[in-house]
């Protein structure tokens, strides 16, 4: 089967729309038909992870076109959502606790199926693909049962239900399945991008209070007030320890940094109360050491939780915020700017530039 992928040649290239063959699907794999596609912080990071030639993307919804003959859940025709692989047979999985499956960083970064075969070609030659057991960057992609949620209903255009599977699922899961925030509680979250602005609407589901978000974009700072945050900093022109300390002697409860600033980690830990907990969703640079005191740990006998994919089992997560959404409480759509396909590297930039929040490519 032929069809189109944004290809990327070289990690400080454009991605450029080129013919590509899909490999034939295996038994317990499925064919979509891609309709639309998130964008999300970590397919640029991942653009010098993988080797190229490589398909990127991760966050795929689309229509069901084929199925492997173990398939038992999925039929084509339905509009499925594509979020992270899981391997279903180590112990995480067996636990259900995909979302730290043991086989996690092979299966999603390997560029390859787990037997280290393709499932992308381009002029017959292998290429880097198989991202999150997607790549879906293309318009049709091979993906396993195990990472595909059927969707029920057509309420939503495809435009947003492709934003839910890495960004949103991550900053709404912290708050409700790593950090498990009660009524109450106080939560000041360090990046109004998507990860923290999902966590500020999470956290107002969960009932915390106050809620206080941290960023240095005004624009950002007024949408997290609009979404439920009941204060906002901005770190630009503000000590948010020593403010956040006038505002809470004693600390705050939760702390969730999601800008990936070694600055804004050090910061939360100052803000956190005596048992405080913080929760990282991103390192500063991924691949490299940053520097931190633990010192302020021990004092404060806090902790800290390094957060995959919001903890969250997807098939169970990703209904969950469709029904929040459907009931007026989660106004994810708030944050997303869509695209057409071919404007995909406009669309890039404009994550790097800050200019968009969540962008979505529509095929």
């Amino acid at each position: 089967m032929q069809t189109t992928a944004a290809v990327l040649h070289s990690p400080d290239e454009q991605l450029s729309l080129e013919t590509v063959s899909l490999d034939d699907p295996r038994n317990d794999e499925i064919v979509v038909r891609i309709e639309a596609c998130g964008i999300c912080q970590l397919d640029i990071e991942a653009r010098k992870m993988l080797p190229t030639p490589s398909v990127l993307g991760h966050e795929g919804t689309g229509i069901v076109e084929q199925v492997g003959a173990d398939v038992k859940d999925l039929v084509p025709g339905q509009r499925v959502i594509i979020s992270y692989a899981w391997c279903g047979h180590c112990p995480r999985c067996r636990e259900n606790k995909p979302y730290i499956c043991d086989e996690s960083w092979l299966i999603n970064f390997s560029g390859t199926r787990p037997d280290g075969s393709t499932t992308m070609f381009l002029n017959d030659k292998p290429l880097s693909a198989a991202f999150f057991q997607q790549s879906s960057f293309a318009q049709h992609v091979i993906t396993s049962e195990r990472n595909a949620i059927a969707v029920d209903g057509d309420d939503l255009p495809p435009g947003l239900l492709a934003a839910l599977p890495c960004g949103v699922l991550t900053g709404a899961g912290t708050v409700v399945n790593t950090l498990n925030i009660r009524s109450g509680k106080s939560l000041i979250v360090f990046g109004a991008g998507t990860v923290g602005l999902s966590a500020v609407m999470a956290g107002q589901i969960a009932g915390a209070n106050p809620i206080i978000a941290v960023d240095i974009h005004e624009n950002r700072l007024k949408l997290a007030e609009s979404l439920g945050a009941t204060h906002s900093l901005n770190a630009r022109n503000t000590d948010i320890a020593k403010k956040v300390k006038k505002m809470f002697p004693t600390g705050v409860h939760y702390a969730i940094e999601s800008s990936a600033q070694a600055s804004s980690f050090n910061t939360a830990i100052e803000c956190i109360e005596n048992g405080g907990q913080i929760a990282i969703t991103a390192l500063p640079h991924p691949m490299e050491n940053f520097a931190f005191k633990p010192f302020a740990f021990f004092t404060k006998a806090a902790s800290i939780h390094a957060v995959s994919v919001g903890s969250a089992v997807a098939s169970d997560f990703i209904p969950q915020m469709l029904r929040w959404h459907r009931d007026g409480r989660f106004p994810f759509d708030r944050l997303v700017t869509t695209y057409p396909f071919e404007d995909i590297n406009r669309a890039c930039a404009d994550i790097i530039s800050g200019k968009t929040i969540k962008a979505v490519l529509t095929m």
